[in-house]
């Protein structure tokens, strides 16, 4: 349209008012028109410079919501023969999601503190997380246990992986430090605790929240093993951020919630929509294999719900229901349609021993608990005898986080590269 005015102007100068001419020209309109984008631009910039992180982490963990949905949308395919509790723990979280906002207004309104600072509030808050890593735990080991020699590891072996390995020789010095006379180990004096430190069951809480991620991740590993579809395993490496974002979390309020490191909470939102990417991504992998690989039944005579199919990396032959149920053996049928399937045919464990070298729910997560405990109590009070929680900076923040992070990754990579699939599922 510029082109053509110039031409009109050009070809027929008489023919045009001299008037209309100066008004349809736009080169007296750049200057306004330039002024107006300056001013877009500069109020622009006002409002970016005006942000906190605060506002930064905030707007992130609304847009994490976008893709978290569309993971659990993928995850949910009949397909995929998800766990249903399993599934159902995944979409819990939107209840801890639903907790955490009026428990961050009460904080800011009633207390006029960040809901970080506010104990009581924090730990109901995160108390939902826990129950949503819990449901997801407790889902993906029923669907495992029918797997051929499956058994629960010995505490022992928990040093199986790097990061066990790491944390549990953190854990022993920093029990020493709590114990023994600061000169023995030539530690600094303790500290006293700062009035917003976390309690001790909110650092249960956390603490578990932790614990029970890496417990999922690799129940999740070995759902790839049981269902016949390996891109399972993709899963597990999706939720590597969401741990690392876990730390974020935990690091922070290991140096006691300080204005220094408040980048960190912008970090754990990040790291957030990054594993609400992967997970949907992985989530989407999986469906795409499923619809491509469907079950081939190969056997008659089942018990109503259930199905056949042959393993696409074995050949061998496992059982599955309509509920997400797995079974190497083949399952026997009841005496009638509605009995409720033994745990022996299911290859579930809902309380009771369970297949040889199982142990039961109760006592599984009994060394869960014990876990979380031992760990709350090296963090809460064992940070006490060292300098670093209270002179908090990013340096640290960073090594908190990133070493466990690396060697979470070095720990599914030894595992990528293993032929055996039989770990200590706990991690």
């Amino acid at each position: 349209l510029h082109g053509s005015a110039s031409q009109l102007v050009s070809k027929s100068p008489a023919r045009c008012p001299s008037g209309v001419l100066r008004h349809a020209s736009p080169r007296r309109g750049r200057p306004a028109m330039m002024m107006q984008v300056a001013g877009v631009v500069e109020t622009v910039q006002a409002q970016i410079a005006a942000l906190t992180l605060d506002d930064i982490a905030g707007g992130l963990f609304i847009i994490s919501l976008f893709p978290y949905l569309g993971f659990l949308y993928h995850l949910g395919k009949a397909e995929n023969k998800t766990p249903e509790l399993g599934l159902f723990g995944f979409k819990f979280l939107l209840v801890f999601v639903g907790a955490s906002i009026p428990a961050a207004i009460a904080a800011k309104v009633l207390y006029g503190a960040q809901l970080a600072d506010v104990d009581w509030l924090h730990g109901s808050a995160e108390s939902f997380l826990a129950l949503t890593n819990l449901f997801i735990v407790l889902g993906f080991r029923r669907a495992v246990a029918g797997t051929p020699g499956y058994k629960d590891a010995p505490m022992t072996e928990l040093l199986s992986s790097p990061l066990a390995t790491v944390g549990a020789l953190a854990g022993t010095i920093a029990v020493a430090a709590h114990v023994l006379p600061g000169d023995m180990l030539a530690l600094s004096a303790a500290h006293p605790e700062p009035a917003n430190a976390l309690s001790f069951p909110t650092w249960m809480v956390h603490t578990s929240s932790l614990i029970e991620w890496l417990t999922a991740m690799g129940l999740v590993w070995r759902y790839a093993q049981v269902s016949g579809n390996p891109r399972w395993k993709g899963l597990t490496w999706g939720m590597l951020p969401f741990h690392s974002s876990g730390l974020c979390a935990c690091t922070y309020h290991v140096l006691y919630n300080a204005a220094p490191v408040g980048g960190l909470v912008a970090l754990q939102a990040g790291l957030t929509v990054v594993g609400d990417m992967t997970c949907w991504y992985a989530a989407y992998r999986i469906f795409e294999y499923a619809r491509e690989n469907p079950p081939k039944a190969i056997t008659t005579g089942l018990p109503s719900g259930w199905q056949s199919a042959s393993d696409s990396a074995t050949g061998a032959t496992y059982y599955y229901s309509d509920t997400g149920e797995t079974a190497w053996d083949l399952p026997s049928i009841p005496q009638t349609q509605t009995q409720t399937l033994t745990q022996s045919s299911s290859g579930s464990n809902t309380g009771s021993a369970g297949a040889a070298g199982m142990e039961s729910e109760a006592a599984y997560f009994g060394k869960l608990l014990a876990l979380c405990l031992a760990a709350s109590a090296l963090v809460k009070w064992g940070e006490l005898q060292f300098d670093f929680p209270f002179a908090p900076s990013y340096t640290v923040a960073f090594a908190l986080i990133g070493v466990p992070t690396v060697l979470n990754v070095l720990t599914w990579v030894q595992r990528s590269r293993a032929d055996d699939d039989n770990f200590n599922e706990f991690y």
